[in-house]
């Protein structure tokens, strides 16, 4: 079994995952923020940001 790792442009449906990477991070001191943020508020970001013309790219793991 192979390990693939492919990226996309970031989905709406990535919204949780992608808070929920942030909010490790933090927690792990990967930051210098030391600030979690709260689903309302990133669900709020993240609409505005995939509306806008900056992008997020996301990598994912598979199995082959």
């Amino acid at each position: 079994m192979r390990k693939i790792i492919s990226v996309s442009l970031a989905k709406f449906e990535d919204a949780k995952l992608l808070l929920k990477i942030h909010n490790a991070s933090v927690k792990g001191g990967y930051f210098n923020s030391k600030n979690f943020i709260v689903f309302k508020d990133h669900i709020e970001w993240f609409k505005n940001k995939i509306k806008s013309n900056s992008k997020i790219y996301i990598g994912k793991n598979s199995f082959k």
